[in-house]
C-alpha cells in the first residue's frame, strides 16, 4: 500500500515536471528507441559486443527529458505560458533524433529516401540556426 502511495506521487510530480504525457513525449520515446535500437544494430554488424549502448549516449537521452523539463517549468511559472518552450523543446530533440536514425540507416546500408534526407537536415540545420 505504502509503494503504491510513492508511485502515484512519484508519477504526479514527474506529469508535474514534464508537462503530461502528452503524444509528443510519446513521439519522442518512440524516436529514443528507435535511435538505441539502430545503434545495438550498428554495433552488432560491426562486431563490437563489448557495449551494445555507451553509457554516454544513456546520459544523453536522460538530460534530454530534464531540459524538456526545465523547458516546462520555465513555461509555467516564469513565463505563463501554454507548453510553448516545452513544445519547442521536444521538437528539437525528435529532430536531432532522426537526424540520428537516419545517419545510422544510411551506415546499416539502408535505403533512405532522398526527400526525407533533406527535408530532416533542413529541420535539423534550422534549429540549430535558431537555438545560435
Amino acid at each position: 500500500m505504502v509503494l503504491l502511495e510513492l508511485y502515484y506521487k512519484a508519477t504526479s510530480l514527474l506529469s508535474k515536471f514534464f508537462g503530461g504525457a502528452d503524444g509528443l513525449i510519446y513521439a519522442l520515446i518512440i524516436f529514443i528507441l528507435v535511435d538505441l535500437f539502430f545503434s545495438v544494430l550498428l554495433s552488432l554488424i560491426k562486431s563490437n559486443t563489448k557495449t551494445f549502448i555507451n553509457k554516454k549516449i544513456i546520459c544523453k537521452k536522460i538530460a534530454m527529458f530534464f531540459i524538456i523539463g526545465l523547458s516546462n517549468i520555465i513555461d509555467i511559472y516564469l513565463v505563463d505560458s501554454i507548453s510553448y518552450l516545452r513544445t519547442i523543446t521536444i521538437l528539437f530533440y525528435i529532430v536531432h533524433e532522426a537526424s540520428s536514425i537516419l545517419k545510422k540507416s544510411v551506415k546499416l546500408d539502408l535505403p533512405v529516401p532522398k526527400p526525407l534526407l533533406i527535408f530532416i537536415e533542413k529541420l535539423k540545420s534550422e534549429s540549430n540556426n535558431q537555438g545560435n
